[in-house]
C-alpha cells in the first residue's frame, strides 16, 4: 500500500500511543521525522502499523518517534472465560506459531469481542500451540482466521489476558452458538492421537528415505492401514526412516496434487515377517507449513532409531504427490517466550510486508530469455508448478514466491480474462507490458498493469476477468501469496473490447459518450484506469503523447481557485484542462488553458495547484507521459485550503455523511475472507474505517448501496475496506458496495497563525 504521512495516519499513530500506555485516545503533538521516507531507529522495537492498525514486535526500515498528547485512562483487565463476550484463543490450521503478533491478535479480539478498545497483552495461561486450557464447545477467538470468533470444539487453547480501553474499537465477527451445541471440531482442527499401536506388514512399506530423498508416488488405490487413527479415511503411503544420530528433519509435499496429510511414528519393533510396530505418532499435522494444504513439517527432531514417514490424506483425499526431505544437525529457530518479550524476527501476522508499506514497484526489471515458462494465446490452457522456481520480481514488494512467466500479444480489439481456479495454492497473478527485448531475448518489463492476490469467483486462486490491454506485448506472472508455490493452472479466453468513435482529428470536439460518468466538483475524489482507453487528442498540442486518456467534466458555478491532484496514481500522468461549451451531444472545446507534465509535488503523478476557473463548463484530461497508462486517483479541491486536497477538516464536534467513491479517502467496502456476512458489526466496521480515512476519528454506519456479499458496484482496482479485519487495500475485488457514514471528531488541535 502507499504510505501517507498525513494527520490521518498522524492521528491514528497517536491514538495507538495513547491506548498501549493505558489511556483511552491521545492528539498527535509531532514526530521526529516522515516514516515514509527515513527511519528514527534501528533494530526490532514494538511499532504501530498504520495500514493493519496493529501493534507488533519487528524490526522494520522506516519509522518515526511520535510525540502525543494522551487523555482519559479508563481502561479495564479482561481475562477469557470462552462466552462470546471473553473468548478463549485457539487456532485450526497449522503451522501455529505463538509470538507476539499473535498473543497481540488474541488480545485485540478478546477486548473488542467485550465492546471496548485495545490497548495491550498481557498475559496468557499456556501456549495454545502445545496445550489445552479447557475442554469441549465455548467460544474461540481462532488465530489462523484473524479477527474471527467461532463456537466449537478444539484440542489446543489459552485463556488470555488483556487490558482493554472503554473507548471501542472495530467489532468481531462473532458466529452464535447453537441453542442445544453439538459442534464437531473444524475439518483441519488439531486432532488426537489414536492411543493404540498399529502393525504394518513389510509388504505395505512403499520404501525407504533419508536426507535428501525427492521421492514421487500415488496414494490413489493403496490400503487404508491405520486402522485406529482418528485422523482421515485415505489411502496411505508409508517409507521407513533410519536416523543414526540425533538431526532435525523436514518433510516437504510442497507441488503434490492433493491435501496431503502427513505422520511420523517410531517403529518399535519388528517382526519376523518384516512387519514393524509403531508406537504413538511423533508428530502429525494436516496443512502445516508454507505450501498451504500440501503439508510441511519443519525441524522434527528425530534421535537415533527407526521411523515411518506416512504420507496421508485430509478425509479421503488421494492422489500423486511429491515428499522430499531435509535434515540438519542444528535446530531450527527455538519458539519465542509466551510473554511479549523481545523477539528479533517476528513478521505480523497480515497481509502486510514485514518492510514497510509500498507502493507497486516502477519496474519489474529484466527478465531472462531464459526464465520464460511459454506463451500463451486466446484459448490457452497451461499446467504448471512454481516450486523450486526463481523469485524474480526483485522489485516486488507483493510477495517472495518463485514464479512463472508467459508471454502473450494482444491486438487491442480484446478483452482478456487468466484464470488460475483449480490451482493447489494461493495464487497471485500480476501483468506487465513488455518494454524492450534484448538481442539474446532478455524482456525489459515496464511498471504493473494489473495485479492481484484472490480477486475472482474462485477464492485464494486469482482471477483477472476482462482485461482490456491497448496493442503490444506483455507478461502474465504466475506468483503465490508470501512464498506460497505449487502446482497450477492457467487458462486464458478472450472477449471483444467496446469500441469507442473517435472525436474529428481536430479535437474540438468531444462526444459526451467519451466522458467519464462521474462530473468533477470540490471535494469529488475518482479513480479509474485508463489502459485500453482510446487515444482521442491526435492533433493536439500535447501530441508527444500517444497514451490513452481518461475525459472528465467540470461545472464550475462562482469563480474560485481549483487543485487537480493525481497523487497516489501507479503511472506517470499528465493533466490537461479545456474550457467546453455544449452543442447538441458535443462537447466543444476551446483554446487549452492548462497543460503540465510532473507539475506539483507528487514528482511525476502532475498536480495542478490553484487554477483560477470563473464560472463554466470544462474538460480536464487524465493523460500519460508518452505511452504510459494504467490506475490514477484524481481528487479535486477548491478555493485556499490549508489542508491536503483529499483531507476533509477536522473541526471538534461537528460531523458530516461521507460517501465511499474507492479513493483513499473514499474506500469502498468489500472482503476477502469466508463466510461474508453483511451484518451490523460488518457494517459498523466499514463506516468506521471510512471515516477514519476521510481525515475523521469515529463514524456511524448509515447506508449501503448494496450487500458486498452478494454484488458490487464497479470494476477493476479500487482502494476497499477489508470489513472482516478493517485494512484498506487497493486492490480489484468481484464484491463491493458504496457506505454513507457518519463523521465526526471529538478530538481537540493545538492551531498556530500563518497569515493565510
Amino acid at each position: 500500500n502507499n504510505c501517507s504521512w498525513t494527520p490521518t495516519t498522524q492521528q491514528a499513530c497517536a491514538r495507538s500511543l495513547c491506548r498501549s500506555s493505558g489511556y483511552s485516545t491521545g492528539t498527535f503533538m509531532a514526530s521526529s521525522n516522515n516514516p515514509c521516507n527515513t527511519s528514527f531507529v534501528t533494530g526490532s522495537h514494538y511499532f504501530h502499523v498504520m495500514d493493519t492498525g496493529l501493534v507488533v514486535y519487528n524490526d522494520f526500515i522506516l519509522d518515526s518517534q511520535v510525540t502525543a498528547s494522551c487523555t482519559g485512562a479508563a481502561t479495564v483487565t479482561v481475562v477469557s472465560d470462552g462466552t462470546a463476550a471473553r473468548p478463549y484463543c485457539s487456532w485450526n490450521s497449522g503451522p501455529c506459531v505463538w509470538n507476539s503478533t499473535t498473543q497481540t491478535e488474541c488480545a485485540q479480539s478478546l477486548c473488542e469481542a467485550s465492546g471496548y478498545g485495545f490497548v495491550r497483552y498481557v498475559a496468557t495461561s499456556n501456549n495454545p500451540c502445545d496445550t489445552s486450557f479447557v475442554s469441549g464447545s465455548y467460544y474461540f477467538v481462532i488465530m489462523s482466521q484473524r479477527f474471527t470468533i467461532s463456537y466449537t470444539s478444539l484440542f489446543a487453547d489459552s485463556q488470555i489476558t488483556a487490558l482493554c480501553s472503554t473507548t471501542g474499537g472495530f467489532c468481531l465477527n462473532a458466529t452464535a452458538a447453537p441453542t442445544a451445541p453439538t459442534v464437531a471440531p473444524p475439518t483441519s482442527a488439531p486432532t488426537a492421537p489414536p492411543t493404540s499401536a498399529t502393525v504394518i506388514p513389510a509388504t505395505a512399506v512403499t520404501g525407504d528415505v533419508t536426507c535428501g530423498s525427492a521421492v514421487t508416488g500415488n496414494t490413489t488405490g493403496a490400503p487404508h492401514l491405520i486402522a485406529t487413527s482418528s485422523f482421515s479415511s485415505a489411502p496411505e503411503h508409508i517409507y521407513t526412516v533410519s536416523v543414526e544420530t540425533t538431526a532435525y528433519y523436514t518433510f516437504n509435499t510442497c507441488g503434490s496434487l492433493f491435501d496431503t496429510w502427513l505422520h511420523i511414528y517410531p517403529v518399535t519393533s519388528v517382526g519376523a515377517d518384516g512387519s514393524l510396530t509403531l508406537g504413538a505418532p511423533l508428530r502429525t499435522c494436516d496443512d502445516c507449513g508454507s505450501c498451504g494444504v500440501q503439508t510441511v513439517l519443519d525441524g522434527v527432531e528425530l534421535v537415533a532409531g527407526t521411523y515411518v514417514i506416512v504420507i496421508d490424506g485430509f478425509s479421503s483425499s488421494s492422489g500423486v504427490y511429491n515428499l522430499t526431505v531435509s535434515c540438519s544437525a542444528t535446530p531450527p529457530t527455538s519458539a519465542p517466550p509466551t510473554t511479549p518479550a523481545p523477539i528479533a524476527t517476528v513478521a505480523p501476522a497480515t497481509r502486510s510486508p514485514t518492510t514497510p508499506p509500498t507502493s507497486p514497484p516502477t519496474s519489474a526489471g529484466i527478465i531472462p530469455a531464459a526464465a520464460i515458462t511459454g506463451g500463451v494465446t486466446c484459448g490457452s490452457n497451461v499446467t504448471g508448478n512454481t516450486t523450486g522456481a526463481a523469485h524474480l520480481i526483485s522489485a516486488s514488494s507483493f510477495s517472495s514466491a518463485p514464479e512463472h512467466f508467459y508471454t502473450f500479444s494482444s491486438t487491442g480489439t480484446d478483452t482478456w480474462t487468466f484464470s488460475t481456479c483449480g490451482s493447489l495454492y494461493d495464487t497471485w497473478l500480476h501483468i506487465y507490458a513488455v518494454t524492450g527485448v534484448s538481442a539474446d531475448g532478455d524482456l525489459t518489463l515496464g511498471a504493473p498493469l494489473r495485479t492481484c492476490d484472490d480477486c475472482g469467483a474462485c477464492g485464494t486462486r486469482t482471477v483477472f476477468d476482462d482485461v482490456a490491454l491497448p496493442m503490444g506485448e506483455y507478461v502474465i506472472v504466475v506468483d503465490g501469496y508470501a512464498s506460497n508455490s505449487g502446482v497450477y493452472t492457467l487458462v486464458v479466453s478472450c472477449g471483444t473490447t467496446p469500441t469507442t468513435t473517435l472525436p474529428p482529428t481536430d479535437a474540438t470536439t468531444i462526444p459526451m459518450s467519451a466522458v467519464q460518468p462521474t462530473p468533477l466538483g470540490c471535494g469529488v475524489n475518482v479513480s479509474g484506469n485508463t489502459t485500453g482507453a482510446p487515444h482521442l487528442f491526435d492533433t493536439s498540442s500535447f501530441s508527444s503523447s500517444s497514451a490513452p486518456e481518461h475525459l472528465y467534466v467540470l461545472t464550475v458555478t462562482s469563480t474560485a481557485l481549483y487543485t487537480f491532484d493525481t497523487c497516489g496514481s501507479a503511472f506517470d500522468t499528465w493533466l490537461h484542462l479545456y474550457p467546453a461549451t455544449v452543442s447538441g451531444s458535443m462537447y466543444v472545446l476551446g483554446a487549452q488553458m492548462r497543460s503540465c507534465d510532473d507539475c506539483g509535488g507528487c514528482g511525476t503523478r502532475t498536480v495542478f495547484d490553484d487554477v483560477a476557473l470563473s464560472a463554466g463548463t470544462y474538460i480536464v484530461v487524465v493523460d500519460g507521459f508518452s505511452t504510459s497508462s494504467g490506475v490514477y486517483s484524481l481528487g479535486v479541491s477548491c478555493g485556499n485550503a490549508t489542508l491536503p486536497p483529499t483531507m476533509p477538516p477536522t473541526f471538534p464536534g461537528t460531523s458530516v455523511l461521507v460517501t465511499s467513491t474507492g479513493s483513499a479517502t473514499r474506500p469502498y467496502c468489500t472482503w476477502n475472507q469466508e463466510p461474508c456476512m453483511w451484518n451490523s458489526c460488518m457494517q459498523q466496521n466499514c463506516a468506521q474505517r471510512l471515516c477514519m480515512a476521510a481525515g475523521y476519528s469515529y463514524g456511524t454506519f448509515v447506508s449501503s448501496s448494496n450487500n458486498p456479499c452478494t454484488a458490487g458496484v464497479t470494476t477493476g482496482s479500487y482502494y476497499g475496506v477489508l470489513m472482516h479485519t478493517g485494512a484498506m487495500q487497493y486492490g480489484s475485488w468481484n464484491h463491493e458496495s458504496t457506505v454513507t457514514a457518519r463523521c465526526s471528531s471529538t478530538v481537540s488541535a493545538t492551531v498556530v497563525s500563518d497569515g493565510t
